[in-house]
């Protein structure tokens, strides 16, 4: 299986998954043409905040993951 992230109207592979020690997802990391982002749980934030940090300067953003992941066969 392979993991995705669907955000500014593209899906991205995930690069890398975080677990907690709890079993939930702490961050995730993608590339997006030459820029790593990385984004961390955070289930009060909504897609829309993703949308809006595209181009956020440090590449860390906050977002629910469990709205924004797909997993697929590969």
């Amino acid at each position: 299986m392979r993991a995705y992230i669907n955000v500014w109207g593209n899906t991205y592979l995930i690069e890398s998954v975080r677990w907690n020690r709890d079993g939930e997802i702490s961050f995730i990391s993608f590339r997006d043409k030459d820029l790593t982002y990385v984004v961390h749980q955070k289930t009060i934030y909504e897609k829309e905040n993703i949308e809006e940090m595209r181009d956020y300067p440090a590449g860390i953003i906050h977002a629910a993951l469990e709205k924004l992941i797909t997993w697929e066969e590969s």
